[in-house]
Protein backbone atom coordinates (compact mmCIF):
# COMPACT_ATOMS: atom_id res chain seq x y z
CA UNK A 1 0.00 0.00 0.00
CA UNK A 2 1.36 3.49 -1.28
CA UNK A 3 1.15 6.27 0.85
CA UNK A 4 -0.82 8.11 -1.10
CA UNK A 5 -3.73 5.54 -0.20
CA UNK A 6 -4.68 6.55 3.09
CA UNK A 7 -4.02 10.20 2.27
CA UNK A 8 -7.16 9.44 -0.51
CA UNK A 9 -8.82 7.55 1.84
CA UNK A 10 -9.04 10.98 4.07
CA UNK A 11 -9.37 13.36 1.55
CA UNK A 12 -12.69 11.39 0.82
CA UNK A 13 -14.13 11.47 4.08
CA UNK A 14 -13.17 15.28 4.68
CA UNK A 15 -14.86 16.10 1.09
CA UNK A 16 -18.00 13.40 1.54
CA UNK A 17 -18.54 15.49 5.26
CA UNK A 18 -18.11 18.92 3.61
CA UNK A 19 -20.71 18.01 1.08
CA UNK A 20 -23.52 16.80 3.57
CA UNK A 21 -22.61 19.67 5.72
CA UNK A 22 -23.65 22.00 3.15
CA UNK A 23 -26.65 19.85 1.95
CA UNK A 24 -27.75 20.27 5.58
CA UNK A 25 -27.55 23.96 5.82
CA UNK A 26 -29.17 24.60 2.71
CA UNK A 27 -31.73 22.37 3.12
CA UNK A 28 -33.78 24.46 5.44
CA UNK A 29 -33.86 26.65 2.41
CA UNK A 30 -35.74 24.33 0.47
CA UNK A 31 -38.01 23.41 3.27
CA UNK A 32 -38.95 26.95 3.58
CA UNK A 33 -40.28 27.19 0.03
CA UNK A 34 -42.06 24.19 0.49
CA UNK A 35 -43.90 24.67 3.62
CA UNK A 36 -44.19 28.37 3.83
CA UNK A 37 -47.30 28.86 1.88
CA UNK A 38 -49.21 25.64 3.16
CA UNK A 39 -49.25 27.60 6.33
CA UNK A 40 -46.94 24.76 8.19
CA UNK A 41 -44.92 27.23 10.17
CA UNK A 42 -44.56 24.68 13.25
CA UNK A 43 -42.83 22.07 11.05
CA UNK A 44 -40.77 24.59 8.78
CA UNK A 45 -39.06 26.10 12.15
CA UNK A 46 -38.47 22.15 13.92
CA UNK A 47 -37.35 20.84 10.97
CA UNK A 48 -34.73 23.41 10.33
CA UNK A 49 -33.47 23.31 13.58
CA UNK A 50 -33.32 19.54 13.43
CA UNK A 51 -30.94 19.95 10.21
CA UNK A 52 -29.22 22.76 12.07
CA UNK A 53 -28.22 20.52 14.62
CA UNK A 54 -27.06 17.98 12.28
CA UNK A 55 -24.79 20.17 10.25
CA UNK A 56 -23.02 21.54 13.17
CA UNK A 57 -22.55 17.90 14.38
CA UNK A 58 -20.75 17.52 10.87
CA UNK A 59 -19.09 20.63 10.88
CA UNK A 60 -17.78 20.30 14.31
CA UNK A 61 -19.20 24.23 15.70
CA UNK A 62 -20.77 22.42 18.20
Amino acid sequence: MTPERPLRVVYLVVVSAAIAATALLVAPVAIHRLLFRRHRLGVLVLGAHRLALSESRYSGSR
